[in-house]
């Protein structure tokens, strides 16, 4: 099967896909249509010209953070969250120190298979905090808050025991300084 990665905005039929297939996933809370065109960087995949996910990319000085990831549900099992995130990593690494903040054991797997270090300490890089800003006033921007507090809610009381985030680095020998991060 031919597979496809795209740098492109979702169309209306692929958010709907998305938004549909986040319903139950208790690793990814709301994110609307409007919200969806605000990321900076989306990157597609596509499985014998069929849609099958999207990961976002957002950027600020010179860090980008991956995420959010979506697999549509048929999708699952099929290796393509793995050659989306890799496409995804082999661009945006020649330009930015790279970030992951994840709760969801699957990318945990594929990013430490990429060389990610998992940082453990509570000090998120500026930068990092700043996109997380970013990304939380474009959801407000786009008038999806609402929503996404109630999924927030509604997840954290159907999926008590989901998985905490935890924080991932992956940053270029020459961008390495003495101390981290």
């Amino acid at each position: 099967m031919p597979i496809v990665i795209i740098k492109n905005l979702l169309a209306e039929d692929e958010k709907k896909k998305v938004i549909e297939s986040t319903k139950s996933y208790e690793n990814i809370v709301y994110i609307g249509s409007r919200t969806w065109d605000r990321f900076d960087r989306i990157y597609k995949i596509y499985s014998d010209k069929t849609f099958a996910g999207v990961c976002a990319v957002n950027i600020f000085g010179n860090y980008a953070k991956f995420g959010p990831l979506v697999l549509l549900p048929e999708f699952h099992g099929s290796g393509l969250e793995k050659k989306l995130i890799t496409n995804i990593y082999k661009i945006e690494k020649k330009n930015f120190r790279l970030y992951v903040g994840s709760s969801n054991p699957i990318v945990w797997k594929i990013i430490k298979g990429l060389d990610f270090k998992e940082i453990k300490s509570k000090v998120i890089p500026f930068s990092v905090l700043l996109i997380y800003l970013k990304m939380s006033l474009n959801v407000l921007f786009a008038g999806e808050f609402l929503p996404f507090l109630k999924d927030l809610m509604r997840k954290s009381k159907s999926f008590p025991n989901r998985n905490k985030l935890r924080h991932f680095y992956f940053i270029q020998k020459y961008h390495l300084t003495t101390s981290f991060p």
